[in-house]
């Protein structure tokens, strides 16, 4: 019974069970797969053969489970080889969005961080390359971000350095222009009599505050206000 035709005595549960696997893997039926040769599975059965070139009263035996499973095998093979492109593509475009973020770290790219190696992104990347001694021709991989990360580490320190020895440079030229306040005469003098001024001039606000009336005072207070 297992070369009975297609359209003749129903084949064997346990041959049917494996068409029904078979069919529902390659996406012409999705019912049960219980070994019941339905019409739903009748009619999975002769869309996948008119879609491999075989006559529909096709012998359902050996043979024809033998073809369906190659499908199935061929089909996994090319969802295997587009997962893994799929992968792949994922893991470009990780790896670029890390080369555009430190070719924008480092000055060299001021577009957009989407994972496109556009013509900016390559002109930044080349920039770089050549200035490290690299073949413009690097591959885009883990290694050439760590390259990257380590160039952009060393940007950060040296940023730091300048931005140090830029206040370090500012408070010594505070500090002379402090000195030469100091050494000049106008100045000393201004030091020496700034304390004394100061509180003569609270001494003054408080005894204007206290006679807020005084008629002699109102101009002086005026003033001082």
């Amino acid at each position: 019974d297992n070369t009975i035709k297609l359209w003749g005595i129903g084949p064997s549960a346990k041959m049917v069970r494996s068409v029904q696997e078979a069919l529902r893997y390659l996406s012409f039926y999705y019912g049960p797969v219980d070994g019941d040769f339905r019409p739903t599975t009748k009619l999975g059965l002769s869309r996948w053969l008119d879609g491999a070139g075989l006559p529909r009263n096709t012998s359902i035996d050996n043979d024809l489970v033998v073809r369906l499973n190659a499908a199935v095998d061929q089909l996994r093979v090319t969802l295997a080889r587009e997962e893994e492109r799929r992968k792949q593509e994922q893991r470009l475009t990780t790896l670029s969005r890390s080369v555009q973020e430190s070719l924008k770290t480092l000055g060299l790219y001021d577009g957009a961080i989407d994972g496109s190696i556009g013509p900016g992104t390559r002109r930044g990347l080349n920039t770089w390359l050549s200035s490290a001694g690299l073949p413009t021709s690097t591959d885009i991989d883990e290694e050439l971000i760590t390259k990257l990360s380590a160039a952009v580490e060393l940007h950060h320190q040296q940023l730091a350095r300048e931005e140090q020895q830029q206040k370090e440079a500012q408070a010594r030229a505070e500090e002379e222009a402090h000195q030469r306040r100091l050494n000049d005469p106008d100045y000393k003098l201004y030091v020496k009599l700034k304390p004394k001024a100061e509180e003569l001039m609270a001494e003054v606000k408080a005894f204007l505050q206290s006679n807020p009336r005084d008629k002699l005072l109102v101009p002086s207070s005026l003033a001082f206000s």
